[in-house]
């Protein structure tokens, strides 16, 4: 279950201000104290209930006044996706952290590739939720960072698109499990490589700040081969990235997309762009 439901009281109940449903409220105090792996009717039978979770009551108070603005004037059934969405983020948060990752406990943890684990359960930690419960929390958390003033790069991956078929033909358990293993293997892959780009990301330069030579020699395609005046490391290019994100509001650009901005020909990458350090797979190669 949730460990740890706080028993200290806290009251936090947000009425409903549509002018049809007067006097309606709901109660979101369980992100704070947390909620028990069952409940019960009033009759005494159980709930239909999809477990417990533990209290956050740090990241509760963050997204605390984004989730009153959100619901100002909605509907009692738009109260019941925001707290739906919320007992998702919830429990997927308590999976995350029992498949051994780092405790989330403030507004600051909420990262773009923890947004991306969101849509990979890993060996059944956690489950799948709704496009709309995803795009609920992304929005409180969108918007509690800016009321933060928060500037590190930050994005909240999309929901992906329902791909739609023509074909008839239904895969076999076997294709499904493959797919499946597949599936996980990329998930693993995508957070490993977000969060070692999010360590580097802390402390590299932001490229599209730094002033940039116009002078000095270039190659046959006229690109100078060399535009600042200190070596580029791997982290800046993850650093520059994550800034072109925040800056553009683009949760995926593509590095065509940050030549541009940083006043380049889109096509190519420049002769002086920063290699994958040693500790890399592609240890040598252009960052990408």
């Amino acid at each position: 279950m949730a460990d740890g439901i706080d028993q200290l009281p806290v009251v936090r109940t947000i009425t409903c201000s549509h002018p049809s449903h007067a006097g309606y409220e709901k109660d979101f105090s369980e992100f704070w104290t947390g909620a028990p792996d069952s409940k019960l009717t009033n009759r005494g039978d159980t709930k239909k209930w999809n477990g417990g979770f533990r209290g956050r009551p740090a990241l509760a108070d963050a997204l605390w006044p984004e989730l009153r603005n959100y619901l100002i004037g909605r509907k009692p059934s738009i109260f019941n996706n925001a707290i739906t969405a919320l007992r998702a983020f919830w429990r997927f948060l308590d999976g995350y952290e029992r498949y051994g990752m780092e405790p989330i406990s403030q507004l600051s943890d909420i990262s773009t590739s923890l947004s991306i684990l969101w849509l990979n359960p890993i060996d059944e930690m956690w489950s799948a939720h709704s496009r709309q419960a995803h795009e609920i929390i992304g929005v409180l958390v969108r918007n509690a960072r800016k009321r933060e003033k928060m500037q590190s790069a930050w994005a909240w991956h999309p929901y992906p698109r329902a791909e739609s078929t023509e074909s008839k033909e239904l895969p076999t358990e076997g294709q499904i499990r493959t797919a499946m293993h597949l599936l996980k293997q990329s998930a693993y892959g995508i957070y490993a490589r977000w969060k070692r780009a999010d360590a580097m990301a802390a402390e590299g330069k932001n490229l599209l700040t730094v002033s940039r030579s116009r002078q000095g020699e270039r190659n046959q395609k006229g690109q100078l081969k060399r535009a600042f005046d200190f070596e580029l490391t791997e982290a800046d290019a993850h650093a520059t990235y994550r800034a072109f994100i925040a800056s553009s509001g683009n949760p995926l650009p593509s590095m065509a997309d940050l030549f541009v901005a940083l006043g380049l020909n889109g096509k190519d990458y420049p002769p002086w762009w920063p290699t994958y350090s040693q500790d890399h797979p592609q240890a040598g190669q252009v960052v990408r």
